[in-house]
């Protein structure tokens, strides 16, 4: 009888293990394509984003998350994503209740430079 366990056994950890691996997978292709959807409609905004330093590019991307820009349609104007980045951005300084520096003047010096926006 233990014989035959066994192989049952290892069916079910074998399966268990192929069902995670595919929820892994899964996850990082979607996490792949919303970040691949942010960066597109940043891009109306900042061109060439990865050309703001490390810190500038945290402000920004502190208030993307927040404020879900990947979820925005295809074709949002510049005011609407910095409308989006706006509300990211306080939402952001609320929730850190002064733990941090508040992100939502830097951004708007960032957005200001762009020339973009007003």
């Amino acid at each position: 009888m233990t014989g035959r366990k066994l192989p049952q056994v290892l069916l079910v950890v074998s399966l268990t293990l192929l069902v995670g691996v595919g929820f892994v997978s899964f996850g990082k292709r979607l996490g792949e394509e919303a970040s691949l959807e942010a960066q597109q409609r940043m891009a109306v905004v900042w061109p060439s984003l990865f050309a703001l330093t490390v810190e500038d590019r945290v402000v920004v991307l502190k208030a993307a998350f927040q404020c879900r820009v990947h979820r925005m349609p295809v074709g949002a104007t510049a005011a609407d994503v910095a409308k989006c980045l706006r509300s990211g951005a306080r939402e952001y300084d609320d929730k850190s209740e002064g733990r941090e520096a508040p992100i939502s003047e830097k951004l708007e010096v960032l957005l200001a430079d762009t020339g973009r926006v007003k």
